[in-house]
């Protein structure tokens, strides 16, 4: 859908559209429901082509679109984690194995059962040593995010 709405846009064919075309395109692509700091916030990360003339080729404006999916993915997620975390954390009677902030590698093992029924314990474990940096047996919140990464490749 992108993908049509800068061509239409890009009448010329050059691949480039002036800011404030992307900014009417980007409004026009959500629906008018993005409010226009936050296109603003979005272009901020793009590299403009050249500064005097405010273009942005496609692939910037794509990138910086998938950039930002990434981070409300990463904000739900974060969101997600904190409510297990709060929930988990203050059972009665606690679990002495629970760390706040950290999620056990038996916990992680349940997602990933969760997230795929066919795989097997061995790619579990080779999973969970990539993304346990510290080797500790739990996953904090950057890790855990980058093992839901992983996982959803």
């Amino acid at each position: 859908m992108l993908i049509y709405v800068f061509l239409q846009r890009d009448t010329a064919g050059e691949g480039l559209l002036k800011m404030d075309d992307i900014r009417e395109a980007y409004s026009e692509y959500c629906g008018g429901l993005v409010e226009s700091n936050d296109i603003d916030s979005l272009l901020s990360k793009c590299n403009v082509l050249i500064k005097n003339r405010g273009m942005l080729k496609y692939q910037q404006f794509i990138q910086a679109h998938a950039k930002r999916q990434v981070d409300v993915i990463k904000a739900q997620i974060r969101a997600q984690f904190q409510a297990y975390d709060a929930e988990r954390t203050n059972q009665v009677p606690p679990k002495p194995y629970l760390r706040p902030g950290m999620v056990y590698k038996s916990e992680v093992k349940k997602i990933i059962a969760a997230m795929i029924a066919r795989a097997n314990n061995n790619q579990h474990e080779s999973m969970l040593l990539e993304h346990d940096k510290d080797q500790d047996d739990y996953l904090n919140v950057e890790e855990l995010i980058g093992f839901i990464g992983a996982m959803a490749q």
